[in-house]
């Protein structure tokens, strides 16, 4: 194809699409409106302009709530901590329980509908 009739249909193209853009802009009436009407200013709101009491700090009410809580030392706690250990039988209550609480291992699927295995 000849490149000077390539330029002349793409310029056509163009202006073809330029005047579907703007023909409507151009050429329609506008839709008529009712016009604005413009009123009196309504008055200033009135707005309450009383000082605000500063807020209360939440943790001074909080701490006279808490109960007073003694700090042990590090021999203290490790004292307690010896107390508080498990022996094991009831370390292996508490694992045979959580066994119990475990779900049973799915079957492969082969094996639970062996006429659909290929």
């Amino acid at each position: 194809m000849d490149s000077v009739l390539k330029q002349r249909l793409v310029g056509t193209l163009v202006l073809v699409a330029l005047g579907i853009v703007f023909w409507p802009l151009i050429f329609t009436q506008p839709e008529s409106r009712e016009p604005l009407v413009l009123g009196p200013m309504p008055e200033k709101p009135e707005i309450d302009r009383t000082p605000i009491a500063p807020p209360e700090i939440p943790s001074e009410a909080v701490e006279a709530l808490l109960p007073d809580v003694a700090v042990l030392s590090a021999d203290e706690q490790g004292s307690a901590d010896d107390k508080t250990s498990l022996d094991d039988n009831e370390a292996q209550n508490g694992v045979d329980q959580l066994s119990q609480l475990t779900p049973p291992v799915a079957e492969p699927y082969a094996l639970l509908h062996p006429h659909l295995s290929p």
